[in-house]
This record gives C-alpha cells, sequence and structure tokens, in this order.
C-alpha cells in the first residue's frame, strides 16, 4: 500500500513534503512535493515496497539538498580553487602542474585561499622555496636538495599563469605574481646529443628486444614532439594505408595539429602493435614480460606510457655511466638541430610547429647546426679593423 500523502516526510532541517509510492507496472514511483511547491514524480528503480522507500528517501533528500553559495573572489578557499580548475580547458598535464605548484604554495604559507595572498606573500614564498631543502624519497635519510633558479622560475611562471585563470574565474581580484620580476636564470649553451650518442641508445635500447618501446622511440626521434603529446596518440589517429600520424591539436602543447608521415618499414612495425583505443595500450600486456611485478596495470592511460619512458633513461644510465648524459627530451633536440642543419631554421620550426625563436633560444646547438669555426674565418677579412 502507498503511503497516503497526509503523512509528510520530514527533512533534517524541520521542513516537510508530502510523499506517496505510485506502481506503474512492477516499479515503484515516488511522488513529493520540490523546494518549488510543485508536485514531481520520479522513479525508485524498485519493485518492493521497502527498497522503494528506501530509494525514495535518497531522491527526496537529494532534491532538497542545500546548495552552497557560488564561491567569490573574497569567499573561495584553496579547496574552491582546485574544484573550480577542473571547469578550465586544462590538458591533463596541465592541471596536475597547476595542482603540484598550489600543493607547494599552500605548504609554504598559512594562505587560505587567493584573496590573501599578496605581492609580499609570494615574495617570502619564492625565498622560503630557495632556502627550504627536500628530498626525493620518503624513506628516512634520504638525501636532501635545494631547488635550482630554473625550477624557481617554472615555480614563478605556473603560479602567474594560475592566477590569470583565477581572474577569469572570478576568484581573485588581482595577480600577485605581476609584482614580482622574473627570476634570473643563467643562460647555458644549448646541446644536443650526437649522431653517435643516438646510435649507441638505440643499440642498447633494441637489444631488450622489447618492440613497442623501440618503436616508440624511433617515431618520436623522427616526430621531434614532446613525449607526453605521443603518449596521448589514439589509434585512429594512425593511417597506415598513407602511413602517416597525426597530433590532434588538444594533445598537442601548443594547440596545433601535426601530421607527419612514417617510412615504410616503421609504419609496418607501429601497425602491427597498435592497440584498439590508444596506439600504445600494448604496453599492459608487454609489462608483464618485460617489467614483471605485483603491481602492473591492468588498464592502459596515457600517463603510464609517460611514466614508462621517464624511466628507460635512468635505466641507460646505470647500464652506461660513462657515456653522455641523456633525456627523452634531448631527442626532441637533436631533432630540431639536424632539421636546421639541412633546411634552415624557419623551414624546420614550421615543420616542427614551434615558434623559430624557440629553436634558436632553446633547442638549436649552433656548434652542429652550424659550422661558426668556419663562418668566423670566412668573415675575418670584413670583421678585422682596418689599420
Amino acid at each position: 500500500m502507498a503511503r497516503p500523502p497526509k503523512d509528510p516526510f520530514k527533512l533534517p532541517d524541520g521542513r516537510e513534503t508530502p510523499v506517496t509510492l505510485q506502481k506503474r507496472g512492477n516499479v515503484y514511483r515516488v511522488k513529493f512535493k520540490n523546494p518549488e511547491g510543485k508536485f514531481v514524480v520520479v522513479t525508485t528503480g524498485r519493485t518492493d515496497v521497502a527498497g522503494a522507500w528506501t530509494e525514495a528517501a535518497k531522491i527526496v533528500l537529494h532534491t532538497f539538498k542545500p546548495t552552497e553559495p557560488k564561491p567569490t573572489a573574497r569567499t573561495a578557499t584553496w579547496d574552491h580553487v582546485i574544484a573550480e580548475l577542473a571547469n578550465v580547458e586544462l590538458r591533463e598535464r596541465g592541471l596536475q602542474a597547476y595542482t603540484s605548484k598550489l600543493t607547494l604554495f599552500r605548504s609554504l604559507t598559512s594562505s587560505k585561499g587567493p584573496n590573501d595572498v599578496t605581492g609580499q606573500i609570494a615574495k617570502d614564498f619564492l625565498k622560503a622555496l630557495r632556502t627550504t631543502k627536500f628530498t626525493k624519497s620518503k624513506k628516512e635519510g634520504a638525501k636532501e636538495y635545494t631547488r635550482t633558479p630554473n625550477t624557481i622560475a617554472s615555480t614563478r611562471r605556473l603560479l602567474l599563469c594560475l592566477w590569470n585563470h583565477l581572474l577569469t574565474l572570478n576568484l581573485a581580484t588581482s595577480n600577485p605574481w605581476d609584482e614580482i620580476a622574473p627570476v634570473a636564470v643563467p643562460k647555458l649553451a644549448p646541446t644536443a646529443p650526437t649522431e653517435k650518442d643516438i646510435d649507441q641508445f638505440f643499440e642498447w635500447l633494441d637489444g631488450k628486444g622489447w618492440e613497442l618501446l623501440s618503436v616508440f622511440f624511433r617515431v618520436k626521434a623522427l616526430a621531434c614532439c614532446r613525449t607526453n603529446d605521443l603518449c596521448q596518440v589514439e589509434s585512429h589517429q594512425f593511417n597506415p594505408k598513407t602511413r602517416t600520424l597525426t597530433i590532434k591539436p588538444s594533445d598537442d602543447k601548443t594547440n596545433r595539429e601535426r601530421i607527419f608521415p612514417l617510412p615504410k618499414d616503421l609504419s609496418n612495425r607501429l601497425n602491427k602493435l597498435k592497440g584498439k583505443t590508444y596506439l600504445w595500450e600494448r604496453y599492459c600486456e608487454d609489462s608483464k614480460k618485460y617489467r614483471p611485478g605485483r603491481r602492473n596495470a591492468k588498464e592502459f592511460k596515457p600517463s603510464l606510457m609517460y611514466w614508462a619512458v621517464g624511466v628507460i633513461f635512468p635505466q641507460y644510465r646505470e647500464a652506461y655511466p660513462d657515456r653522455p648524459h641523456m633525456t627523452a627530451h634531448d631527442l626532441r633536440g637533436r631533432g630540431i638541430t639536424q632539421l636546421v642543419k639541412a633546411h634552415g631554421i624557419d623551414a624546420s620550426a614550421k615543420a616542427i610547429g614551434i615558434h623559430p625563436d624557440t629553436a634558436r633560444r632553446h633547442y638549436l646547438d649552433a656548434q652542429q647546426a652550424f659550422d661558426t669555426n668556419a663562418i668566423m674565418t670566412q668573415a675575418a677579412n670584413v670583421l678585422l679593423p682596418k689599420a
């Protein structure tokens, strides 16, 4: 029997609303007045009376659940900020970077939210960041490190960008990081691995017999792309007929679409190991053989492949400590250097999808791309002052 409407449902805050059950077919529905005073009917999905009343109570309580006022620039807490950032169109790695730096900021300050952060607090935070040591392991007695000027500079840039998002979300009224001058970073000559370094690395990598990683690093070396961009590629973005691979704007750091051709042999190898959804999802199955352990992942995520790539180079350094230090990003630097050497800065930058100034400042190894000694020798008659 359905509960009569005269027996109201009492809410935790003291309000009451008439509630009754109605049977439609074999399923019970709940009829009640919503907060606007209108009768609504919602299915409980249950065929038994006791279960229907339980679901009805949940439905009514959820409908009358008080809504929290939307945070403003004055009332927003850091928990509000983290929740609101999920509504901003950010790449997964970007959101992780913002969250990580925000966690670091909160650990070194007493700030409760964006509203109480002033330019002076921002300066004190960077000062604390320089002097506070950290460990890379949670083990007792782990080695302590101090943060480099590059880390301080990148932290300031990330927080500057984060506050710009907060201004857009109306969670801040000003950007305190604008009051701080960019952190001075020592300028080092850009470098790139030599072809001998590359040959030695791939000889070691191929010796592992892990086809997936062998193909991945060859595609990365060919495309000169960032590691995370390549990890996120889905299978449909690879076309074995045209032998092309596409990186979508949403997966590229610069929001540009990139389409690049693959040699026939590399395309055939990639076609044999591609996954159904993600291009590299075979990693989960392969890791059982090449990286056996109790924590082998069952479901593929791009972040899993990103981690797998990241541990390769420490393994290489451990195997050959006397060889030059290499990172995944060195493959990109080497690619840009070789392209500039063959086709010049502007054409190479357009092909790779970077700004020409970026190639000049950050990636170009001038000594490899240009024979600077020959240029200066030829220019000696022009540069040398006449008597």
